[in-house]
């Protein structure tokens, strides 16, 4: 049976609560991820992504809509600028739900289809972060398991 330990990053990126939509935004620009898990006293508490981080300091689709609300990259800069240091807390979602190492991977994958979050933080029995599993890394396993390698020549 495949578990989670099989499949999972060891390495999972995170900011603090206290932290603004800027840091969390240079997480995600050089780390190249699309969400960053947020850690308070090294446990999970919540998840930021692009989208949450892009409501947080632009206007909204309504304003962005209009012909005229934003005349130029400039203008829309500057009103995105003005936000920048709201705190990750309060743009954040919270984390329902995480997995351990030993959970079957089919167990992991339930999680986040009822979740609906394209990740689940992996933590150990005192509940501190040792990796990340990601639907990627489970789609890949479900439909590319790995195969057996033969022997001798073919």
């Amino acid at each position: 049976m495949t578990s989670v330990a099989d499949i999972m990053r060891a390495q999972a990126f995170w900011v603090g609560p206290q932290q603004t939509a800027a840091e969390a935004a240079r997480v995600l620009l050089t780390r190249n991820v699309q969400d960053v898990l947020v850690v308070d006293d090294r446990r999970v508490v919540g998840l930021v992504s692009w989208h949450d981080l892009l409501s947080a300091v632009l206007p909204g689709v309504a304003v962005l809509m209009q012909a005229d609300a934003v005349p130029d990259m400039a203008a829309l800069l500057a009103m995105a600028r003005e936000h920048v240091h709201v705190p990750v807390a309060d743009v954040m979602h919270p984390v329902a739900f995480t997995t351990t190492p030993d959970t079957p991977a089919t167990r992991a994958l339930t999680l986040m289809m009822a979740s609906r979050f394209p990740f689940l933080p992996v933590v150990d029995d005192a509940r501190q972060i040792v990796g990340i599993v990601t639907l990627r890394e489970l789609l890949n396993a479900l439909f590319f398991p790995a195969t057996p390698r033969a022997s001798g020549h073919s």
